[in-house]
């Protein structure tokens, strides 16, 4: 395996500093004029000739600079997550602050720190709430809230907790609501939330008379619950002003198709045993996303997982990307937890 000098680390580390804002190929003379190291541009550019060897680098034309290859940003992320850099995002401290103000609004939460990170990453962001497919469920109570109204709670095995307040068609007073949440409990507990499916509820319904008033209702609910129903993103519309986009549109609509149906991306991000997950570009040519990355964090309140990260250009601003990423992965567990605590 090759191993590089200081001297040409450097200079790596520089190219792809540059390319994270100019998205142009680099060349040896301006980066010996920039004054960035007291190297000379033949000494630059002998460097540049070994990297571009050793496959950091790549040449796309004879008398272009170089940029970057899928080697040199992994290189660069793995001494990233080795010393990272210690950076203050007001804009997420804001969030953090604001946190407490919006805690019966999660999904607007949610909207503002992606909007947050796809601004400072120029890229989508994207979140998902705990993922619940492998949660077992301990019981279902349903209490009459108001005439036409009913508080449905889900207790998982972690210590989750899922409440929500639905609206039925007409009047519930005079149900036996007692005798029906431990008819339904008998069915469900145990089970992963995974396997409710639209046969199973229809199984479930079978013996409750008021079945044809809440099979509808109940069924939306844990619909609710499954993984791609706790997907997010924002921050689509700053793709095309990129360059890799700009030259390729059509990758807009297949990274879109990938995040309103994201099934194979949450099989992917599930399936990384690291906190801090990257799907690099080479992953991603199957599926027509050439020169675009995924990163990921995962954050585990109670036992459950859920993820926080960005997909665009190879050329991620990383440094800037990953405190980041973690600070709000950080603040999403804390809730998570006190949720769970508090329940």
């Amino acid at each position: 395996m090759e191993v590089l000098t200081e001297r040409q680390k450097r200079i790596l580390t520089t190219i792809v500093e540059n390319y994270f804002v100019h998205a142009k190929p680099v060349a040896s003379t301006p980066l010996a004029e920039s004054g960035a190291f007291p190297y000379s541009s033949p000494t630059i550019r002998n460097d540049m000739l070994k990297l571009e060897k050793m496959g950091y680098l790549v040449k796309l034309h004879a008398s272009s600079g170089r940029i970057p290859s899928e080697k040199a940003y992994r290189l660069y992320v793995e001494n990233l997550l080795l010393f990272p850099p210690r950076v203050v995002f007001p804009g997420v401290q804001r969030l953090a602050r604001k946190w407490k103000k919006v805690e019966s609004e999660l999904r607007t939460f949610l909207t503002e720190a992606l909007n947050t990170l796809a601004q400072e990453a120029s890229a989508v962001a994207f979140a998902s709430l705990p993922l619940l497919d492998s949660e077992e469920i301990q019981f279902l109570r349903i209490t009459p809230f108001e005439s036409t109204q009913i508080l449905v709670s889900l207790r998982g095995a972690s210590g989750w907790q899922e409440t929500r307040l639905l609206y039925l068609p007409e009047s519930v007073q005079e149900f036996r609501w007692e005798e029906i949440s431990s008819e339904l409990t008998d069915w469900l507990k145990g089970r992963r939330i995974s396997t409710i499916t639209p046969s199973f509820l229809n199984r479930m319904f079978s013996n409750v008379k008021e079945k044809v008033l809440l099979k509808a209702v109940l069924s939306s609910f844990f619909y609710s619950l499954q993984s791609s129903e706790r997907f997010y993103h924002e921050g689509l519309w700053y793709l095309p002003a990129q360059p890799e986009f700009q030259a390729s549109p059509e990758k807009v609509a297949k990274l879109l198709r990938l995040l309103e149906e994201p099934g194979d991306l949450i099989d992917i991000l599930v399936g990384m045993e690291e906190k801090i997950g990257v799907v690099w570009e080479s992953a991603l040519r199957s599926i027509g996303l050439e020169g675009c990355v995924i990163v990921s964090q995962i954050y585990s309140p109670g036992g459950l997982r859920g993820f926080v990260g960005v997909a665009g250009p190879i050329r991620l601003n990383y440094p800037r990307v990953l405190p980041l990423l973690q600070s709000l992965s950080t603040t999403l567990a804390h809730h998570f937890h006190s949720m769970l605590i508090s329940e």
